[in-house]
């Protein structure tokens, strides 16, 4: 919800859905302490897990508000938030996003594409604001890792083999916002082919 308040104060430059958002960021870092080394909890009432599912997007978010405010404290914060997840639940092997880290430090090694595709756009939206190529890296990296698992041999409409992401639509679209992101960066169409 704080990212689409970013995206409308962007497209209509209507201060309330600025602060809205920030707003949101607040309540949404209220979440973060430091067990586990920092991370926000994936739920408030009951502090299990911190999910990739609850920091990328607000590494995201950190992303939009500095880029409309300029204020370097989201910068700063986003670094923060993405560095965190990308220790604490980015499969090594691959590059994908596990689901979270429990409080005693086990791992829920599932993997969806909604995860990773957050992680592909904040590293983006870091590397086009720094020019720092790790974030570019670890966004293809992520990319292709995503290819990799996520994607099946399957028919298409016109009965050829075709390969499709095959997760829950809903987590496809999160995905292909990342995917979306870095081929404006890289002009790579490789993962957004089978969309």
């Amino acid at each position: 919800l704080a990212i689409d308040f970013c995206d409308l104060y962007a497209l209509t430059g209507e201060k309330k859905y600025l602060e809205k958002a920030e707003l949101l960021y607040q309540y949404i870092y209220s979440g973060w302490d430091d067990v586990l080394g920092g991370g926000i909890y994936w739920c408030e009432q009951q502090k299990r897990s911190k999910n990739t599912c609850s920091n990328a997007p607000a590494a995201v978010l950190c992303m939009k508000l500095y880029n409309l405010t300029k204020d370097k404290n989201y910068l700063e914060q986003a670094k923060k938030t993405y560095a965190w997840t990308k220790k604490n639940l980015r499969d090594p092997e691959d590059g994908v996003y596990w689901d979270n880290v429990r409080l005693d430090g086990s791992v829920d090694k599932a993997k969806y594409t909604y995860n990773s595709g957050q992680m592909i756009q904040a590293g983006v939206l870091l590397y086009q604001q720094s020019g720092d190529e790790t974030y570019l890296k670890d966004a293809q990296e992520t990319a292709q890792g995503a290819y990799a698992h996520f994607t099946k041999m399957r028919k298409n409409a016109a009965g050829e083999e075709a390969r499709f992401y095959t997760a829950n639509p809903w987590f496809n679209v999160i995905l292909l916002r990342g995917l979306k992101a870095l081929y404006e960066v890289d002009g790579n169409p490789a993962y957004i082919q089978t969309m």
